[in-house]
């Protein structure tokens, strides 16, 4: 089974050109932002930028991201770089990119703008017996747009720890869909709408 080509059909099918509306509570107050998923950020929610060693991965992520969809790029290519025990575990538990968004009803708002030197604004995390802690870091761009970050699977929660600022996740409905052509031309479909409390 290739990993790599699992990981990014998911996404593609998943997340890739949709729109996600975020409202979370903390006594009393209330935040709410949008969060942009792109063909753009697989190579970072991935793990591929920690492959230095391989020019395979190094250029254009939209066409990058194309090139693994087209089988251009496998795991067995990527599986040659030293830094491949790195990103392994993402890759296995990519998956679970949906649950974290979607989360255990906790958010946690950076209070530096950055978590355990990841740059980010907020984290939204899923638990598993299995693997540990499922992070989706995200990013505001701009009072209108949030995006992701990058992904991380890890064994424990060192990424909590210090970040104190929990806000209650009250809804995360997705608002838009977009369908990314390959010209780079986005037609926008009708909207549709999922909620999980």
């Amino acid at each position: 089974m290739d990993k790599l080509l699992t990981a990014a059909q998911f996404y593609n099918s998943e997340l890739n050109g949709r729109n996600f509306h975020l409202k979370a509570g903390k006594k009393g107050n209330i935040i709410e932002f949008d969060i942009k998923f792109t063909s753009e950020h697989f190579h970072h929610l991935a793990g591929l930028h920690k492959l230095k060693d391989l020019t395979q991965v190094q250029g254009k992520k939209a066409y990058i991201f194309n090139r693994i969809l087209n089988g251009k790029i496998t795991i067995d290519d990527i599986k040659k770089s030293e830094f491949f025990p790195e990103i392994e575990n993402r890759l296995n538990n990519f998956c679970e990119i949906k649950e974290a968004l979607y989360g255990k009803e906790l958010m946690i708002k950076s209070l530096h703008g950055e978590f355990n030197s990841i740059q980010a604004d907020f984290m939204l995390t899923k638990t598993d017996k299995n693997y540990g802690y499922a992070h989706l870091f995200l990013i505001n761009k701009n009072e209108a747009i949030t995006v992701p970050v990058t992904f991380i699977v890890h064994p424990n929660n060192d990424y909590l720890k210090n970040n104190p600022e929990r806000w209650t996740v009250l809804s995360v409905e997705e608002v838009q869909r977009v369908e990314q052509k390959a010209q780079g031309i986005a037609a926008q479909l009708p909207t549709q709408k999922k909620r999980k409390n």
